[in-house]
């Protein structure tokens, strides 16, 4: 990837990067512009409305939805609690702004979930008005990460649906070999074991006991001292750590990732 850009940007003066590997370190001291980077290069991909000032990528092309930017000050929220009821509210209100928008979103908050809905219609090969409720929900995410700040939730949301799965595919006499090879390992054992290679005292909850009409709410502990963390009181660097770990969770067993997380 190379990006270049000419004309001024706060600190920031004409610069050319050339051959930007996978795996970038911006490095310098505070006020150098480091962030700034950043800031342009996401601006740019989003077409960011109320800035005017833009890179030149190239290399590669990355969509709207492909781009992740986590700021320096960003706040993670706590996860709420999430039952049935609360997940199927979720999907009738996603359905209703999709009849009501008819299948298009905008602003900047909206990007990945304007990508979801066309990708809905692209996938029924129906106009929007045409597409059922039924439709909808079949094509919609198991997990829709709208922004940064509900990654909490997000990984509420992976764990409770698992364990309705498993208690679903329990109920059909499939055995734990069985379960295994259908729906994966547990994710809180896979994301205890990413937080442990990560060398990061934090472990999670999970709803293993829970049953199929029990509310479950993520909670995280300091695994040292037994304490619980609330998610928003993390310091800015753990909660970028954090973010990882879920993007890390994310790209090993759904094989899925930002093509352009900026951190």
């Amino acid at each position: 990837m190379n990006i270049s850009f000419s004309g001024k940007y706060k600190s920031l003066d004409s610069f050319e990067w050339l051959n930007v590997p996978m795996f970038a370190v911006l490095t310098g001291p505070n006020g150098v512009g480091k962030s700034q980077i950043l800031e342009l290069v996401y601006n740019t991909i989003i077409n960011k409305v109320g800035t005017s000032e833009r890179v030149a990528i190239g290399g590669v092309t990355v969509g709207k939805h492909e781009v992740a930017y986590l700021k320096g000050e960003w706040n993670l929220a706590n996860a709420n609690s999430i039952d049935l009821v609360a997940q199927q509210q979720q999907l009738n209100k996603y359905y209703e702004e999709f009849r009501q928008r008819r299948g298009q979103v905008q602003g900047e908050a909206k990007l990945r979930l304007g990508h979801v809905f066309s990708d809905i219609v692209r996938k029924t090969g129906k106009s929007f008005d045409l597409i059922s409720k039924d439709e909808f929900i079949e094509h919609f995410p198991p997990v829709l990460v709208e922004n940064e700040n509900q990654l909490g939730q997000k990984i509420a949301e992976i764990f409770y649906n698992y364990r309705i799965d498993e208690i679903e595919l329990k109920s059909e006499g499939l055995s734990e070999e069985d379960i295994f090879a259908r729906i994966g390992q547990k994710p809180w054992y896979v994301l205890r074991e990413i937080l442990k290679e990560g060398k990061m005292p934090f472990t999670f909850n999970d709803p293993s006991k829970n049953g199929i009409r029990d509310v479950f709410t993520l909670r995280m502990f300091n695994e040292l001292t037994g304490d619980e963390i609330k998610l928003a009181d993390l310091s800015s660097g753990e909660k970028v750590l954090m973010s990882l770990v879920f993007y890390l969770y994310n790209s090993r067993e759904r094989n899925t990732f930002p093509k352009l997380l900026l951190l």
